[in-house]
């Protein structure tokens, strides 16, 4: 059995940095591992059972910055509750002690990383009995952490850019970064503290995202065609930076990965 639900964001304090809330329940007897494939962004994730991501265990929650590897969720119980809270491409920084670059895989178990630490955070959410109120715990917790002047007017246009390389992944975007007044290096140091990954690996998570979304939805997709959408030269340079981002290839993906395919089409 699955169970998706979505929720908005109600804080408009918190609307440019925070994309969503989900809830995903899943009860099988067979199904203990979910991959986390690369995405632009950042999640913030609450479970019901102790679960490891990669071999490192945690108790409640952690939280789980961009990458461009794919990693492993993996849990005992047959009945798995997951509330998940998603963050824009640079979402995360503003609520952080320090660049979002500096945040190592085991920091999602310490208080330290936030600016305002609550450790009963991830066992208030667990326990909470409705999605309403799960939201509104994050939220209050996120605003009391939120500190937007930690974004000026460069982190600014790096988010513009940010955005507009995440919805035309295939376009240029020299122009948008040309309005960025900075040499390459310091350009580098700001865009990784406020994204967490170089912009190369960013435009690279963005493109393979857009290309697992068409090919997840398309029932007889072109890869051809899907490929060149997404912003790849060709379709062997499609297969091969997809193939390496998912551990599969293009055509094997939507069969190995049944659980995305799922969450892809639910509409509930």
């Amino acid at each position: 059995m699955l169970q998706l639900r979505e929720a908005s964001v109600t804080d408009p304090s918190l609307k440019p940095y925070i994309e969503g809330y989900g809830l995903l329940r899943l009860s099988s007897t067979v199904i203990h591992e979910k991959e986390i494939l690369p995405w632009p962004g950042a999640f913030l994730l609450f479970a019901n059972q102790a679960f490891e991501v990669d071999g490192r265990a945690y108790s409640f929650g952690c939280v789980r910055e961009m990458h461009d590897t794919a990693s492993r969720l993996r849990w005992r119980d047959d009945d798995l509750e997951i509330f998940t809270v998603r963050f824009a491409p640079y979402g995360l920084r503003p609520f952080l002690a320090g660049p979002v670059d500096r945040l190592r895989p085991s920091a999602g178990t310490i208080a330290s990383v936030w600016k305002v630490p609550r450790p009963s955070l991830y066992e208030d959410v667990v326990a909470a009995p409705a999605m309403d109120t799960r939201v509104q715990l994050v939220e209050d917790f996120l605003v009391s952490t939120l500190d937007p002047h930690s974004i000026d007017a460069t982190d600014e246009n790096i988010m513009q850019l940010a955005d507009a390389i995440r919805r035309e992944p295939a376009e240029p975007f020299g122009p948008l970064r040309e309005r960025i007044h900075l040499g390459n290096r310091q350009f580098a140091r700001r865009f990784s503290a406020l994204i967490g990954v170089n912009l190369r690996t960013y435009v690279r998570i963005c493109r393979f995202a857009r290309a697992k979304t068409s090919l997840l939805l398309s029932p007889t997709p072109s890869l051809t065609q899907l490929g060149y959408d997404a912003g790849y030269f060709d379709q062997a340079h499609f297969s091969r930076e997809f193939s390496a981002l998912a551990e599969r290839s293009p055509k094997l993906f939507p069969g190995h990965y049944p659980l995305h395919r799922l969450i892809s089409e639910r509409k509930d």
